[in-house]
């Protein structure tokens, strides 16, 4: 199940890749497969759909917070 997790926009997985310049498989592993740092060791991190859905929403949220916040 975890295996078959795919994005299924890509359209705009692609033009935010190009906003921020960031290659679009880097962006997508990223997301998907995170590497998280166990003690000495970095482990690749299986996430179910509503995590990746909410890792989406947090890190975007700081982002928009960050540049409103340069804004002012």
């Amino acid at each position: 199940m975890l295996s078959s997790l795919r994005l299924l926009c890509f359209v705009v997985v692609q033009k935010i890749c190009r906003l921020i310049g960031v290659p679009v498989i880097e962006l997508t592993k990223a997301f998907l497969r995170p590497r998280i740092r166990v003690g000495r060791e970095y482990v690749t991190k299986a996430q179910t759909k509503e995590q990746v859905t909410f890792c989406y929403l947090a890190a975007f949220d700081r982002v928009k917070f960050d540049c409103l916040r340069k804004f002012k």
